[in-house]
């Protein structure tokens, strides 16, 4: 007696809450005009389809011919911030810093990197990035 008394009360709770489809309250109001921002919809090309930025290049012979760029190297994003690292060889490296410096990036994510710094190092002729601990 108890369970049809309870389920009948849950039926007719459920029942009296639902609102006609066309009436329904949206979780999220819609923005007002003067709240909606317009973002550019034309993609800046990014600067390797312009053949301005060099492929990676990672041949070494020492450490101290290697370096790690923490910026995006290819694409719309490159020359953003990234959390990924890009190991090269320092003449590389720095050819691309100079490209970003005369083309800054175009939007970027925030960054919230969970991985800590990683450092250069060559190993068997190319360049690797290692956890800074360990270089």
């Amino acid at each position: 007696m108890v369970r049809r008394a309870l389920l009948l009360g849950l039926l007719a709770c459920a029942a009296c809450s639902r609102t006609p489809r066309g009436d329904r309250v949206s979780a999220s109001p819609r923005p007002l005009p003067s709240e909606v921002r317009v973002i550019d919809a034309a993609p800046r090309p990014p600067p390797d389809a312009a053949g301005t930025m060099p492929p990676v290049s990672d041949s070494c012979v020492s450490d101290a011919d290697c370096d790690v760029l923490t910026v995006e190297v290819t694409g719309e994003h490159a020359c953003c911030p990234s959390c990924r690292t890009t190991p090269g060889n320092r003449a590389w490296a720095d050819h691309v810093r100079e490209i970003c410096k005369t083309r800054p990036p175009g939007p970027c994510f925030p960054l919230g990197c969970p991985m800590g710094p990683t450092g250069p190092r060559c190993d068997n002729g190319h360049c690797i990035a290692v956890p800074k601990p360990n270089f």
